[in-house]
């Protein structure tokens, strides 16, 4: 009884504390039928601690460890079996728009009106919203009747969210189909080139999905996948922009993004820091599509000078000075050897400013190390810091990257490694209330 007493033990210790930490007027928002909880991101609601935070998380943690305690192991196994069926609900009622069928029937809806609504069969949406509402996504007023919660509130549309999980739950999961024939083929298993990876398998294409999503036949999942980024991005920027100092090198210190994209980071972070001087660098055909984005965010930034838009591969030696050099969703791209390439375009630069910063965000792959001799402690002690929060969320996350990008995802310690081939040294880790840290490297001296 040992792991269940500790267990238990340790949630109840941990939303005492919580308690405490959030406040009681926070605290109370700690419900599915609001509209926006303590966590959630709502301006309006005073931000958590980091201790609050962490005690949320570390709860999560154990009611999972809770829930296989109490749940036969046959269930358990099964549960893992016909998880799939959740992506594909939760696809459904994102394509369907039910969350804004039901608000459109005033926040309240039978089954037979939202199928009316929808156009499809009542009975195969009702198993459809079952599934949902037995894991907190939707709630069943009365017997055949729905209604919104705070969670599936989250597929309202208008920002971008339904048309990015319906891409998420039914494009990128076809990846999982060519998992297994990847990971079983010995010309390709080791293999971190998109072209050779999972979805290429899946779809029969040797193209990963950044080219499959261009073919003129795919025009309809590129636009819908378009339509969901800004939701992705805004969310998560905010954790980006606000839990990370960038004024610590100076009101108007000079930020470079290596591989900016469309600059929607950077153009978020120049909101929040107007002063700030910003450097965006990606191939020559990237950059108008950057520069539309602060044409529409910051008019005339470039003009006053306060942004520059920069054709630069960051393969080539970086010759802008900086403060910091921001790589984003870069490394797990490219195999150890490349990422050193990568590294190494930069050391100049740092030599010459050693306060200048290299700044990498990724996911730092996640795991729950249970030492024999602490077998019985709470599941929560298992999860270090040192690791992209959210331990259940990100685990998936990073075998979702590994079957729909290819690529190579990294815990703490490869990357460790990895940067000390190429000289440099993790000064400070950012632990990011998302699936994803900021590792802060300086030159090793």
């Amino acid at each position: 009884m040992a792991l269940f007493q500790n267990t238990l033990l340790s949630i109840a210790e941990k939303a005492q504390q919580l308690t405490c930490a959030l406040g009681e007027e926070s605290a109370a928002l700690l419900n599915n039928n609001v509209d926006n909880g303590p966590f959630d991101g709502d301006p309006a609601i005073p931000p958590p601690s980091d201790e609050a935070w962490d005690l949320a998380q570390a709860m999560v943690t154990d009611f999972y460890q809770m829930i296989a305690i109490l749940t036969p192991r046959h269930i358990q196994t099964l549960k893992f079996s016909f998880a799939a069926s959740l992506e594909t609900a939760i696809g459904i009622a994102a394509h369907f728009r039910v969350a804004d069928l039901i608000e459109k029937r005033g926040g309240r809806a039978s089954v037979d009106d939202l199928a009316t609504d929808a156009d499809t069969d009542a009975n195969k949406l009702t198993n459809v919203l079952r599934a949902l509402t037995a894991r907190h996504m939707f709630v069943e007023l009365e017997t055949g009747v729905f209604a919104n919660n705070r969670h599936s509130r989250t597929l309202l549309g208008g920002h971008g969210a339904p048309e990015m999980i319906e891409s998420y739950a039914l494009v990128s999961g076809k990846a999982f189909d060519g998992l297994l024939p990847v990971m079983t083929d010995k010309s390709a298993m080791h293999s971190i080139d998109p072209r050779d990876g999972a979805f290429a398998r899946a779809v029969g294409v040797p193209k990963g999905i950044t080219e499959w999503i261009m073919l003129p036949e795919n025009e309809a999942h590129l636009a819908q996948l378009v339509a969901g980024i800004p939701w992705l991005t805004s969310m998560v920027a905010h954790r980006i922009v606000h839990e990370f100092d960038w004024r610590r090198w100076g009101p108007t210190a000079r930020i470079c993004d290596m591989g900016c994209a469309d600059g929607g980071i950077m153009s978020l972070i120049k909101a929040e820091t107007p002063s700030l001087h910003i450097i965006c660098q990606d191939l020559k055909a990237t950059l108008p599509m950057t520069r539309q984005t602060f044409a529409l965010s910051h008019p005339g930034a470039e003009e006053r000078n306060e942004v520059e838009f920069i054709a630069h591969s960051y393969f080539d030696i970086q010759t802008t000075e900086a403060d910091a050099y921001w790589l984003r969703g870069v490394l797990h791209d490219y195999t150890d050897a490349d990422c050193v390439r990568i590294l190494h375009t930069v050391a100049n630069q740092l030599q010459q400013n050693p306060q200048a910063r290299v700044l990498i965000n990724e996911i730092v792959k996640p795991s729950m190390v249970v030492p024999e001799h602490d077998k019985d402690a709470p599941a929560s002690n298992a999860a270090v810091r040192t690791q992209s929060a959210f331990l259940e969320m990100s685990s998936l996350m990073q075998l979702h990257t590994t079957a729909f990008l290819a690529g190579k995802e990294r815990s703490y310690d490869e990357f460790q490694l990895l940067f000390a081939q190429a000289g440099y040294r993790i000064a400070r880790y950012h632990h990011l209330h998302l699936f994803t840290a900021i590792m802060e490297l300086e030159l090793v001296q």
